[in-house]
């Protein structure tokens, strides 16, 4: 789609990427598909954790297998991250992960914003009672009981992003009857 050539990497060719690299680390092109198997292996993670070659993108597919923090799958996961400028994880696996799993892969994606779980559970705490206000909207049920669910996200330590959000409010507004949609809206 984009005209790009990608060639597939094998683990020989990695052996010889690393080598060219550490003679002259400015001559290194690298554009290729690596299998994650080939590139978690103890050699690859050891010569990549110490190389710390720095990547401009890097496109992990099937990312869901990095949710566990005791795998090599995982501390792939964070060399790519702490070497990559870009990392793009992709799974077209439903997610019906926990929290700590999730966690861990943003922890990847993103480690100086989700560097504790306990913050991350907090921060997505009121996700539960949005799809509480989502199950009662698919059954049907009344306003009152949508709200109910709805605004439970103000009890949690998350208050503040809900109640100076427009849309949580204008929701809030339509469900207490307040505010009446248009079939423009």
């Amino acid at each position: 789609r984009f005209n790009e050539e990608f060639g597939l990497i094998e683990s020989a060719d990695m052996k010889l990427l690393f080598r060219k690299y550490e003679r002259s680390p400015t001559s290194v092109i690298v554009k290729g598909i690596a299998s994650m198997q080939m590139l978690r292996s103890e050699e690859m993670l050891q010569e990549l954790n110490k190389l710390q070659i720095p990547f401009d993108l890097i496109i992990i597919d099937e990312a869901h297998h990095m949710r566990n923090q005791e795998t090599k799958s995982y501390n792939l996961g964070v060399i790519l991250s702490n070497t990559a400028e870009g990392l793009v994880m992709l799974s077209a696996t439903p997610l019906h992960l926990g929290n700590r799993d999730l966690f861990n892969l943003f922890n990847i994606l993103v480690p100086e914003e989700f560097n504790n779980f306990e913050t991350f559970e907090e921060q997505v705490k009121p996700n539960e009672f949005i799809n509480l206000a989502l199950q009662r909207i698919r059954k049907k049920d009344t306003p009152e009981n949508i709200l109910e669910a709805l605004s439970r996200v103000e009890s949690t330590t998350q208050n503040e992003r809900f109640s100076t959000n427009s849309n949580y409010q204008f929701c809030k507004k339509i469900l207490t009857g307040k505010t009446v949609l248009n079939h423009d809206d």
